[in-house]
């Protein structure tokens, strides 16, 4: 039997960080892994800071993180591979 636990605060230490275009805009979006979080972030040119749009946890640690887009597609796709959380 493996237990899941949590923590009262989420994982903050980047892991993992890829470049693409997965809201289906021109624009470019930075997909972050950390620890069992992903966290999909823009840039705002006007504040000139990095803003997170959506954060979602998931079950297990992130490993990899790749990004790929099928022909003729207007969005990215995420490839991720999962490790046990110890």
């Amino acid at each position: 039997m493996f237990m899941y636990s949590l923590t009262l605060r989420p994982p903050s230490a980047v892991t993992q960080a890829i470049i693409g275009q997965f809201a289906g805009t021109k624009e470019q979006q930075i997909l972050t892994a950390q620890g069992s979080r992903l966290v999909l972030q823009r840039l705002d040119g006007a504040l000139g800071k990095v803003v997170p749009m959506v954060s979602h946890d998931v079950f297990g640690i992130i490993r990899t993180l790749a990004v790929f887009r099928l022909a003729g597609s207007n969005r990215g796709k995420l490839f991720q591979t999962y490790g046990r959380a110890k």
